[in-house]
């Protein structure tokens, strides 16, 4: 029987070579299956989404034919008056708000800038 011997660099035997060559394969295929799975769930998500929409678009488009034949009466339109008190309410939020900014002093305590006080 004939041995042969192969020299290996860094005083590893042929054992631990292989097991570290086994170990960078199976890295770069996990790698391989992350980037695959990355992309069927992009996929998949993007797919959902448009369905999504769709299905949403449906509801929304046959809501008021569904609550007419369930409930037997229809979505009454917007008063006007009710519209006009919606339009109130809307111009209170969009008003600008007056504020001042007060200053603090080295302590971390508010001071006054009432200049009417000197006594110079």
């Amino acid at each position: 029987m004939v041995k042969v011997r192969v020299r290996v660099p860094l005083g590893m035997n042929i054992t631990e070579l292989s097991i570290i060559a086994l170990v960078l394969i199976s890295i770069g295929i996990q790698v391989l299956i992350a980037k695959v799975n990355a992309r069927i769930t992009r996929e998949g998500i993007v797919y959902l989404d448009q369905n999504l929409a769709k299905a949403l678009e449906t509801v929304i488009e046959s809501l008021p034919e569904a609550l007419e034949e369930k409930l037997g009466a229809t979505i009454e339109p917007i008063n006007p008056i009710q519209a006009v008190f919606a339009n109130m309410i809307q111009e209170k939020f969009n008003t600008p708000i007056n504020a001042q900014v007060i200053s603090k002093d080295a302590s971390g305590k508010f001071t006054t800038e009432d200049t009417s006080l000197n006594t110079e």
